[in-house]
Parts: structure tokens; sequence; C-alpha cells
């Protein structure tokens, strides 16, 4: 039997993510994509659509080092977006908060490929856990469809057709740009220091759901 659509309503609310942790994870997502650009080769890990292009782009030019590492992106991508997929939120946070964290300490100690796969896999778990537990029309990986949705929201409100707030997809695209902004100034600093600082935004949830929960 169909449940209600007040019922459906009420269960996509509660399992909906806060909109302080969706623009947190627009932030890490943005950071993420940002370092990756420019300390991974010019790869992205994040945002799919854009790495795809780079593939193509790059195997039309017989760039066999550049479409590897998009391949290699493409790659981590699925495999985290796969387990998170399998797991439950919480578990999935704290595989997206290890993966940032051992991509910090790899960047260190490990050639670039495995730092490709490890952050790859991250934004695919990010990515996994947000489709399921984001309101519709607001995506924090990649910001296409959060764009659209803010441009059209903002326009019903202009209208008069105030059916859906532009605040969260705003502030999800604000927070994305904001997280590029960071990962381009932290691509400066010690090799691990952006990937750490992605991990701890990541994670940070997690450690106070779990404080919540008294364990």
């Amino acid at each position: 039997m169909t449940e209600p659509a007040s019922d459906r309503d009420r269960a996509l609310s509660e399992r909906s993510l806060s909109a302080p942790r969706l623009v947190s994870l627009a932030w890490v997502a943005g950071c993420v994509d940002a370092l990756s650009y420019l300390r991974l080769g010019g790869v992205f890990t994040a945002n799919m659509t854009g790495n795809t292009v780079l593939l193509a782009v790059a195997a039309i030019r017989g760039d066999g080092a550049q479409a590897g590492r998009s391949a290699l992106a493409f790659a981590g991508f699925v495999a985290g977006a796969a387990l998170a997929t399998a797991l439950a939120r919480r578990a999935a946070f704290a595989v997206e908060g290890g993966l940032l964290a051992a991509t910090a300490l790899l960047e260190i100690l490990a050639p670039s490929h495995l730092l490709i796969l490890a952050a790859a896999a991250a934004m695919g778990a990010q990515s996994a856990v947000t489709r399921r537990n984001s309101p519709s029309g607001v995506n924090v990986t990649y910001i296409t469809g959060t764009t659209t949705s803010m441009v059209s929201r903002w326009t019903d409100r202009l209208l008069g057709r105030d059916d859906d707030p532009p605040g969260l997809p705003s502030a999800v695209w604000a927070f994305y740009l904001a997280g590029g902004l960071s990962g381009a100034a932290l691509a400066h600093a010690p090799r691990w220091v952006g990937f750490a600082a992605a991990a701890i935004v990541a994670a940070a949830p997690v450690l106070r759901d779990r404080r919540g929960h008294g364990s």
C-alpha cells in the first residue's frame, strides 16, 4: 500500500541532512576539487561531469597520463559511491572522513595516483550519502542542478510563486565556491594541510552525532 504523501514528506524531512551539514559538505567538495586540480595533475575528484570531459579531451589528444589520472578518479568515485550506498549514513560519512584523512597522509608518503583514488572515493561516498539524504534539487558534490534550482526558485519568487525557498541551494552554491577558494589558497600550504582540513570538516558531524547519542 502506498503511504500518504504527508507520511512520505515527513519521512524525507526526518531523513534529510540539516542545512548546516549540507553547506559544510559543499565546502568540502569545492575544496577537494580545487586541491585535486591544482595538486594532483589537473584532475577533478568530486565533479565527475568535468572529470569525464577531461578524460575525453585527454583521449582525443593522446595524453595518456592525463587520461589515466581522470580514469583513476572515475574509478575511485564509483568505488566510494558503491561502498557508501551499502552503508548506513553515519558509517558512510565516517568512511569519507577516513578517506580524506588518508589522502592527507598519502600526500606526504605516496605517489599521486593513490591520492587521486582516495580523494575520489571520498567524494563518491559523499555524493552517494547526500543523494539519499538531501532535499530535492540540492546536490553538494556537483552543483549544476543546485544552481538550476537556485535560479529557478529565485525567479519563482520574483514572479510571486514561492513554492520552494531559494535559501538552501543559494547557500550550497556559495559554500561550494568558498570551498574552491579555500582549496586554491591551501594548495600553497604544506602538502597535507588542505586534505586534512577537508577531512576535519567532513568528519565533524559524525563525531557530533556520536556525542549526541552518548557513544
